[in-house]
């Protein structure tokens, strides 16, 4: 009984990654930065990201509504960027990806062929 459930995490875990891997390298992609702005300062920044901090994505839920999909959020480690996506998702946003944290959306970025 072990062996499929097993099976069925890691295989369901592969095709979000994915999924959420494709929706980084799609050209037409919005990236949605919500770190705080200090954080950009230290770590640096994704040139073609929308900063939005965290705390203020309900009040321009009407501005987000206006970007291309697919929407991928990122933030320092990924933990802001869950709950962002879960909050877009929540108000009827679908094509929402959780990118993690800056260094891995710029990785693949940096990594594309």
């Amino acid at each position: 009984m072990l062996m499929p459930k097993l099976f069925k995490y890691l295989f369901f875990r592969k095709v979000m990654k994915e999924t959420t891997l494709d929706a980084i390298k799609n050209p037409q992609t919005t990236f949605i930065d919500v770190r705080n702005s200090e954080e950009l300062e230290e770590d640096g920044a994704l040139e073609k990201a929308k900063h939005i901090p965290l705390i203020e994505l309900p009040e321009r839920i009407e501005e987000i509504k206006t970007y291309a999909t697919p929407i991928v959020i990122f933030c320092k480690s990924g933990g802001r960027a869950g709950r962002a996506k879960e909050f877009l998702d929540e108000n009827g946003f679908e094509k929402v990806f959780n990118g993690g944290g800056y260094t891995d959306v710029m990785e693949i970025l940096n990594n594309q062929n």
